[in-house]
């Protein structure tokens, strides 16, 4: 890239695509630092390009998804790390579990299933937590959210065909 005129040329084409995967990724709450992350990304890949590895809009793409999937990650991990958080505590059983008033309304699930969307959906939990808690592997975990996502997506179905 020899020019600054080549690179506004370049990132006009290219600004489509980075609004695709801004809007993809749902990161609309810091768009613009996400889109200047993105540019730098076009950028650094165009300077770096070299014709024999391939073509350039293929090479671009992985660079530019590559630079907003680090920076998604990175402010993911360091959102965990400086949070400030309430200890709450662990509930008992599973009756204890289904605090969640809207789950009551969801018959159709079973009470691991309820547990299931407690837990991870709820209250944000990975598998292994779940299965820790509730004393299961991370298979039976698998296998409840596997079971609740189909009944759920069943019912809203359901629920858009009545709508």
């Amino acid at each position: 890239m020899s020019t600054l005129n080549d690179f506004e040329k370049l990132l006009s084409n290219y600004e489509p695509l980075i609004k695709k995967w801004i809007t993809k990724y749902r990161l609309f709450y810091d768009f613009d630092e996400y889109f200047q992350i993105a540019r730098i990304a076009l950028w650094e890949a165009s300077m770096r390009f070299n014709p024999d590895k391939g073509p350039f809009p293929a090479y671009a793409a992985c660079v530019i998804r590559g630079r907003l999937l680090t920076e998604m990650r990175q402010r993911k991990k360091y959102k965990e790390r400086f949070t400030l958080t309430e200890s709450v505590p662990e509930s008992k059983g599973a009756e204890d579990d289904l605090h969640f008033e809207g789950l009551d309304q969801w018959r159709f699930l079973s009470p691991r299933e309820k547990q299931w969307v407690q837990a991870a959906i709820l209250e944000d939990k990975p598998s292994v937590d779940i299965a820790k808690r509730y004393g299961v592997t991370q298979d039976t975990v698998r296998s409840w959210k596997k079971s609740a996502v189909k009944k759920l997506r069943r019912y809203y179905n359901e629920l858009r065909e009545e709508g």
